[in-house]
Order: structure tokens, then sequence, then C-alpha cells
């Protein structure tokens, strides 16, 4: 039941999200962290919608983004400034920490036999793709050829911290983190042979 309850926490609105930019990084700390039953609810016929949980932590994105850009606007250079605040050009790697309030001390029925956190790794993922795309920093999640999360319990905390990081166009560091199972990638298919083409006899 408790952990039901959980689940059931009334969404609040949230502060706009600290935003700090270089000309390779976009890092974003949302005060909140949404879990994946959280992220959406229940409608009619199996339809299902965004949640305001999910509502607020897109708005505290946008609301960072576009107190970034306000400020670089009275800055010298802020075409720069503004443009490196969005990842609408060239690949890039999310990095995204879910930090979760409450830590679990049964798993599977056993205890658990390390620190875990009350939220999985990848649940911050999602939320943290669509809220780039909601704010206008990130124009498609195609862009994002890597990605690496981690959960983390740190009691009474709840946060998103994320990082989109330009990776070099020839894709040269994705394929050294995965060298050890390219080898396991199936090859595609080889092309299907074109029937000989039967020629005409010649007239004697």
């Amino acid at each position: 039941m408790a952990k039901k309850n959980l689940h059931r926490r009334k969404a609040v609105a949230l502060p706009a999200a600290h935003v700090e930019v270089s000309t390779d990084a976009i890092t974003i700390v949302v005060p909140e962290v949404v879990g994946k039953n959280s992220s959406h609810t229940g409608g009619r016929g199996g339809l299902r919608f965004t949640s305001s949980h999910t509502k607020a932590f897109r708005a505290s994105v946008e609301s960072g983004i576009i107190t970034h850009r306000t400020l670089a606007m009275a800055g010298p250079n802020v075409l720069e400034a503004i443009g490196n605040s969005q990842a609408m050009r060239g690949t890039w790697r999310l990095e995204v920490v879910g930090v979760w309030p409450t830590k679990r001390d049964v798993v599977a029925g056993r205890p658990a036999d390390f620190l875990m956190p009350c939220g999985d790794a990848d649940a911050a993922i999602p939320q943290a793709l669509d809220a780039l795309q909601y704010a206008g920093v990130l124009d498609d999640d195609a862009r994002v050829v890597e990605v690496r999360a981690w959960n983390l319990y740190r009691k009474d905390v709840r946060a998103t911290v994320m990082r989109l990081v330009r990776v070099s166009l020839d894709l040269v560091e994705r394929d050294t983190a995965i060298a050890h199972l390219l080898p396991l990638v199936p090859q595609s298919p080889e092309p299907p042979a074109k029937p000989a083409r039967k020629r005409k006899a010649k007239p004697t």
C-alpha cells in the first residue's frame, strides 16, 4: 500500500531548472525525478495521457532554458551563448542521473545486497529526452547516439541531472565504447544475386 501511495503523490509546480552551457555540453539540473509509474496516467479505452508530474518536469526545464537565454541576451556574445544552448546540429551523448529519496531494503523477497535506490536507472532517460525536446534544446532525439544513465539514493532528495555532451560526427567515441560488443552485432544480409540474363539466340 505504501508503494502505491508513493506513486500517487501530488504534483507541484517546480522552480526553473539550473542550466549550465559550454561549447560542447549542456547541463540541466531539475529538482524532481519522475518514475515510470508517474509519467503517464491511464484513461478510458486504454489511452494514456501525460501526467501532471511530467508536465511540471518539462515546464521546469523549459523555464530554466528561457532564463538562461534571457540572461545570455545581455552578454557580449548573444548568438554564441544562445546557440550553445541548442543541440540541433551534430551528434550527442546523454548522461543522466536520477536521484531518488528512498531506498529498497528488499528485492525479489531477499535483503538488498547493496544501497538500492527506489527507482530504476533507466527511468530518467525518457523524461530527459522528452523535456529537452519540449524546451527547444534538442530538435530530435535521433541526434543522441549514446546514453549513459545512473540511479542514486540520497535521503529526501528528488532530482534529475542531465547533460548533453557533443561527440564527433565520425562516432569514434561510440564505436570505441562498444568495441567489445561490435563482433556480436549481426552483419547485414548479402543482397540477393540477380538472375543471369538469358541471351537471345542469334538468327542463322
